[in-house]
Formats: structure tokens, C-alpha cells, sequence
């Protein structure tokens, strides 16, 4: 079946990226897509949005290189709420790189930066399902 032809969920995705353009954009997509989108601007801001609606989040989207919290320590923080949370990272990082930052410690997913709006959904829909 193509993700396109699926029922869409009524999800929130927390989208956590310094650079307003991917931001914006990928909040849109996701919007297009039929979910709920909650947005950041920082590692620590985040981490206080995933905290405030944990059981709301079904997804999150989180940059590996931010202001104030880095991906790795808002992940960290992150799964320290909830520990099944399902966090797909993207970053401008090779795979293996950010893979290798993240060994062992339960990602949902990756996305390189730039990506398309397939390999996004992809990502999500895969996180979500897992």
C-alpha cells in the first residue's frame, strides 16, 4: 500500500529544529499530512513542550545540532519522560555519523537533511507503526 493511499492518523508531531525554513516547512508538510504539529526552536524549549504534552506526542522529529540542548542531550532528556518515545533524528550529519552518536539508544528513525516530503512521511509513519 503507498503511504499516500493510507488513513492518516490524527497524531501530534513535535518538530525541534533551529533553522526557521526546515522548521516551518516540515510543520507544513506534516500539517498537509493530516497531524497535529508542535514546534521548537531549541534542544531545551523542546524538551519543556515534549514534557508539557508527552502523551499527546506521537512522534519527534529532532535536529542533532542545536542551541541551548543538543539533539543528543534532548534525547536524552527526552526518553528520561518517556522512555518509549519515538525519535526520528534529521540532520545535515551523514547516517553513519549520527547513527553512531545514537548507537544503543532506541532511535525511531533518520532522516537526511534535505529530504523529500516521501522520505518524510516515510520516517514518520515508520516511528509511529514501530
Amino acid at each position: 500500500m503507498a503511504m499516500a493511499d493510507r488513513a492518516l492518523p490524527a497524531k501530534t508531531v513535535l518538530v525541534v529544529d533551529d533553522e526557521d525554513t526546515v522548521r516551518l516547512v516540515t510543520a507544513r508538510a506534516l500539517e498537509h499530512m493530516g497531524f497535529s504539529v508542535l514546534t521548537a526552536t531549541d534542544g531545551l524549549t523542546g524538551v519543556q513542550l515534549f514534557e508539557r504534552h508527552a502523551d499527546d506526542v506521537a512522534c519527534i522529529l529532532l535536529d542533532m545540532t542545536m542551541p541551548h540542548l543538543s539533539g543528543e542531550e534532548a534525547f536524552a532528556r527526552i526518553v528520561q519522560i518517556r522512555s518509549e518515545a519515538r525519535v526520528v533524528l534529521m540532520t545535515g550529519h551523514s547516517e553513519a555519523d549520527a547513527r553512531e552518536a545514537f548507537q544503543g539508544r532506541g532511535l525511531a528513525g533518520f532522516v537526511q537533511k534535505p529530504f523529500d516530503l516521501q522520505t518524510l512521511q516515510s520516517a514518520v509513519f515508520a516511528a509511529i507503526d514501530r
